[in-house]
C-alpha cells in the first residue's frame, strides 16, 4: 500500500512570465482547510430531525515558509503579491522541485497575506502565508 508523503508535494507560484511557474524556497508544511457551508433543508415534515445539504466550500490555505534568499521567482515575488494585495496565481505540485505542469494536484487565483514573521533569534525567519481563493481552481485533484 502507498502512502502519501507530505515532502512529495511542493507550492509553486506564477512568475512575471504567464504560464511559468517556480518553487517557493524554504517550504515548511502547507496546510488547507475546506469548509462547505450547511444549508437547512429541514422543515415540518422531517419527522422533528434535521436534514441538511452542503452549498459553497471556503477554501484556506496556509504555507510555512523558512525565508531563503535570494528568491526572486519564489518567496520574494510571493511577498510581493501578498503585500499589494492582488490576486496571483498558485499551484501545488507533486514530485516536488521535479514537478511539471501536469503534476499540478491544485491550482487556482489566490490573494495571499503574509499573517506571522518569527525573526528567531540564531535561527532563521520564519514565515507564515494564508492564501483565500480568488476564483474557483483550475485543477482540483489528490493523485
Amino acid at each position: 500500500m502507498a502512502v502519501l508523503l507530505g515532502n512529495q508535494y511542493l507550492a509553486w507560484l506564477e512568475s512575471a512570465t504567464a504560464g511559468t511557474y517556480n518553487p517557493i524556497k524554504g517550504q515548511g508544511t502547507f496546510s488547507e482547510t475546506r469548509n462547505p457551508q450547511e444549508i437547512d433543508t429541514s422543515d415540518k415534515t422531517t419527522a422533528g430531525f434535521n436534514t441538511g445539504a452542503f452549498g459553497n466550500v471556503a477554501w484556506k490555505g496556509e504555507l510555512d515558509v523558512k525565508v531563503k534568499l535570494p528568491d526572486v521567482n519564489g518567496y520574494t515575488r510571493l511577498e510581493t503579491q501578498c503585500n499589494a494585495g492582488i490576486p496571483f496565481n498558485f499551484q501545488i505540485r507533486k514530485n516536488g522541485l521535479a514537478g511539471v505542469v501536469a503534476d499540478a494536484i491544485f491550482s487556482a487565483s489566490v490573494y495571499g497575506a503574509i499573517t506571522s514573521r518569527t525573526f528567531n533569534k540564531d535561527g532563521t525567519v520564519d514565515v507564515k502565508v494564508s492564501l483565500s481563493l480568488a476564483d474557483a481552481p483550475t485543477v482540483d485533484t489528490l493523485a
